[in-house]
C-alpha cells in the first residue's frame, strides 16, 4: 500500500473511495475545457487587443513556449500583468469536486465531507513523526 500522502483530490477519491479513474479523467477534461485562455482574459481586461494576441499566437506557433512567456518577450505584458491573468484564470476554473457533483457522483454535502477528510489527511501527513 502507498504510504505517501496524496495531495490531489482526484487521486484521493480514486484511492480512498475507489472512484473510477475514468470518471476522474472525464471530470478533469471538463475542467480543462472550462479554462479561459490567457489571451481571452487579456482582451477582456484590455491588457491586449486582438491584433497583439494574434501576434503572440503567431510567434508561439511551433515553439513549446506558453502564451504568457511569448507575450512578455514581445512586450505586450509584463510579469505582474501575467500573474494577474494567471490568478484570474485559476479563480474562474471550476473545481473537480464541483464537476463531480454536477456529474452526480455525490452530493454537495458529501463532497464537503470528502474535502474536509482530504485536507485532514494532508495536514496529518505533513506533521512530523514524534514516535521514538
Amino acid at each position: 500500500m502507498n504510504t505517501q500522502p496524496i495531495h490531489l483530490f482526484g487521486l484521493y477519491l480514486i484511492h480512498v473511495i475507489q472512484l473510477d479513474e475514468t470518471t476522474i479523467f472525464q471530470a478533469l477534461e471538463q475542467q480543462r475545457q472550462a479554462i479561459i485562455p490567457i489571451g481571452r482574459l487579456a482582451i477582456d481586461l484590455r491588457y491586449m487587443n486582438m491584433r497583439s494576441v494574434m501576434g503572440v499566437l503567431s510567434a508561439q506557433a511551433g515553439t513549446d513556449k506558453r502564451f504568457g512567456e511569448v507575450a512578455i518577450e514581445l512586450g505586450f505584458l509584463d510579469a505582474s500583468l501575467l500573474q494577474q491573468l494567471l490568478d484570474m484564470q485559476a479563480e474562474n476554473q471550476p473545481r473537480i469536486g464541483e464537476i463531480l457533483v454536477e456529474m452526480g457522483m455525490f452530493t454537495a454535502q458529501e463532497r464537503d465531507i470528502l474535502l474536509a477528510d482530504f485536507h485532514e489527511s494532508i495536514a496529518s501527513a505533513s506533521l512530523p513523526n514524534t514516535e521514538l
